[in-house]
């Protein structure tokens, strides 16, 4: 077993980094990583520390901002929506009839069907 220190920046190039890297960015300082297997051998690595230093939104690849974007739009579209409904919820107050329910004739519940192979 060779055991040895060995500080990584990352994105890395080394293709064994590379392999690693979503078990130590999800992985808290002194534990350690899932064996994971790379180039013949199975990998596991502690964490000893690490530094996250965010990216700037410019320099991110083009297909991480255009999914940023996406994520941003379907939350503000969330949060529109929400607001509308909690609108016309107090305008046009939702009342419940239970007894309404009872006179609506429901389909009676099939028996499921199994099929035996073979």
């Amino acid at each position: 077993m060779v055991v040895r220190p060995v500080t990584v920046t990352f994105p890395s190039d080394n293709p064994m980094w590379a392999a690693l890297e979503p078990a130590l960015m999800a992985s808290a300082p002194g534990a350690y990583t899932p064996a994971t297997p790379v180039a013949g051998l199975w990998v596991v690595a502690q964490l000893i520390s690490k530094s996250i230093v965010p990216q700037s939104y410019e320099s991110l690849p083009n297909e991480m901002r255009t999914m940023l974007v996406n994520q941003a739009r379907e939350e503000k579209r969330s949060q529109l929506l929400a607001a509308l409904s909690d609108s016309l919820k107090r305008t046009i107050p939702v009342r419940m009839y239970p007894e309404r329910l009872k006179r609506v004739p429901w389909p009676a519940p099939s028996a499921p069907s199994f099929t035996v192979p073979g």
